[in-house]
C-alpha cells in the first residue's frame, strides 16, 4: 500500500497491512481504516493499492518492489502497519536492525442487542472483569449503539474464549436476563506488548502498532502521536537516521517508559486478581468510593483499563498511603468476617 504526497515534490511511501484497508464492512457501515484513508485522499494524498513484497535500501533512496518488479523510488518509507500481518518481516529483511515486537493475543467480539436494550441496560458504563482465571488477565464490556464490544486479554485465546466467558455466572449477571443476544463477529487479533529497539534508519521510519504503542491500550492514540512526531521530523528536520534520533526517538521512548509503569500496575492488579481476600477487599473499597464520591482506587482502575490517563500519571496515585490504609482495613474485615 502506498500513498504519494506530491505537495513538496517528494514521495512518501506508506506500507501497512501488506495490502490495503478493509474498506466497507457491512450495509451502510464503513471501517475506520477506510474512513481515515478517505480523509487523507481528500487532503491531497494519492492512493494506489498494491502489495509491497520487498524494499531495497542499498541505494541513496529506498526502492519499493511489488511482485519482484520495481514500483518506485521513495524519499521516505513509513512502516505504518499492524502486527497481524506479514509486513513486519519485510522490514526485518531490510537490514536496518528492526525486529517485530512481541505480541499477545486478544479475543474481541461484537455482541448484538437492540438499541433500546443497550441504552437502558448498559447506558454509558463500561463493565470491567478481573476474574481469578489463569487464562484471562482482564476483560471489558463496552456499549456501542446496537451492540456491546467484548474485549478479553489473557493467555491462549481460542475461538471459543468469548462464548466461554459469556457463560460465566459473574458475566451472565451483567447481561440482560430477558433479552436475546448473538455474537455478530469475533476475532483473535495480536497486540503489541514491546517496542522494537530500532524503529528507523535513513529514509525509513516505523510507527503505529509496528513501533511504540501504549500497553494494552488504544493503538490509534499512540499511532497519532508517533505519526505526528515522524511527520514533524521529516518536514522540519530531515529524513536521515540522525534526524529521527533527534525528533522522533524522544517521543517514541516516552511511550516505552510509560509502559514500564503500566507493567508494574498490571502486575499488582494480577496479584490482587488471583487472591480472593485481596479481590474482595479491593471491591469493597471501590464500592465505598462509589457511594461517597471519593476518588482513589476507583479512579486508578478506571484510568488503567480505559486508557484515560498515562500510566506514569496513574503510578503516583497508587502510592497514596490513605488508599492503602483503606485497603488493609478491608482485607482485615474479609479475614475476620468473610
Amino acid at each position: 500500500m502506498e500513498i504519494e504526497t506530491p505537495a513538496h515534490e517528494k514521495t512518501i511511501a506508506t506500507v501497512y497491512r501488506g495490502g490495503g484497508p478493509r474498506g466497507i464492512i457491512g450495509k451502510n457501515k464503513e471501517s475506520f481504516d477506510h474512513f481515515l484513508l478517505g480523509q487523507a485522499v481528500r487532503e491531497g494524498a494519492v492512493h494506489r493499492q498494491a502489495r509491497i513484497d520487498r524494499i531495497d535500501v542499498s541505494k541513496e533512496k529506498p526502492v519499493l518492489f511489488s511482485k519482484e518488479e520495481s514500483m518506485q523510488e521513495a524519499d521516505l518509507v513509513v512502516g505504518a502497519f499492524g502486527v497481524n500481518s506479514t509486513t513486519p518481516k519485510i522490514f526485518e529483511e531490510i537490514g536496518i536492525g528492526y525486529r517485530q515486537p512481541e505480541t499477545v493475543t486478544a479475543a474481541i467480539a461484537e455482541i448484538g442487542f437492540d438499541e433500546k436494550t443497550v441504552a437502558d441496560h448498559f447506558g454509558n458504563s463500561i463493565n470491567l472483569f478481573l476474574l481469578p482465571d489463569k487464562g484471562i488477565k482482564f476483560a471489558a464490556m463496552i456499549p456501542k449503539g446496537t451492540y456491546v464490544t467484548v474485549c478479553i486479554l489473557g493467555k491462549e485465546m481460542k475461538p471459543n474464549t468469548v462464548r466461554d466467558f459469556l457463560e460465566k455466572p459473574v458475566v451472565r449477571a451483567v447481561l440482560p436476563a430477558d433479552s436475546a443476544y448473538q455474537v455478530n463477529c469475533s476475532c483473535l487479533p495480536k497486540m503489541n506488548v514491546s517496542a522494537p529497539k530500532q524503529p528507523f534508519a535513513n529514509r525509513v521510519v516505523v510507527c503505529g502498532d509496528a513501533g511504540s504503542t501504549r500497553l494494552f491500550k488504544d493503538g490509534l492514540g499512540a499511532a497519532y502521536l508517533m505519526g505526528k512526531a515522524a511527520a514533524k521530523t521529516a518536514a522540519f528536520e530531515g529524513v536521515a537516521k540522525e534526524d529521527f534520533s533527534r525528533g522522533y526517538l524522544p517521543v517514541y521512548n516516552s511511550i516505552v517508559v510509560d509502559n514500564h509503569f503500566g507493567r508494574y500496575l498490571y502486575t499488582i492488579t494480577d496479584i490482587y486478581r488471583k487472591n480472593s481476600v485481596l479481590t474482595k477487599g479491593m471491591l469493597r473499597v471501590v464500592e465505598k468510593e462509589q457511594r461517597t464520591g471519593k476518588a482513589g482506587l476507583s479512579e486508578i482502575l478506571w484510568d488503567m483499563f480505559t486508557g484515560n490517563e498515562r500510566y506514569r500519571k496513574i503510578f503516583p496515585k497508587a502510592l497514596k498511603p490513605g488508599m492503602h490504609i483503606d485497603l488493609w482495613k478491608e482485607f482485615a474485615g474479609v479475614l475476620l468476617r468473610g
